[in-house]
């Protein structure tokens, strides 16, 4: 089993890596995906580091904000 300090360097690889590729987007996505991207960058942040609010299930919260990047990719690679 991993040490609490194996994990929390896991931890920080993976958010390190969420706001990597979000910058990598940025620079090559029009602004009206790297919103949606942000958006749901930082609703995924929050629920990897606090939780949900309320007990509610992770794909609930997530399901908003990825809906909403999902559509704007769609019409990014129609432009």
């Amino acid at each position: 089993m991993a040490s609490h300090r194996q994990q929390d360097d896991r931890d920080h690889a993976l958010v390190h890596k969420l706001w990597l590729t979000y910058h990598q987007l940025a620079v090559l996505a029009p602004q009206h995906l790297t919103n949606h991207a942000w958006d749901y960058a930082v609703v995924l942040n929050e629920v990897f580091w606090k939780g949900t609010p309320n007990g509610e299930p992770v794909w609930e919260v997530l399901q908003g904000p990825r809906d909403q990047f999902d559509r704007a990719a769609h019409v990014a690679m129609a432009e």
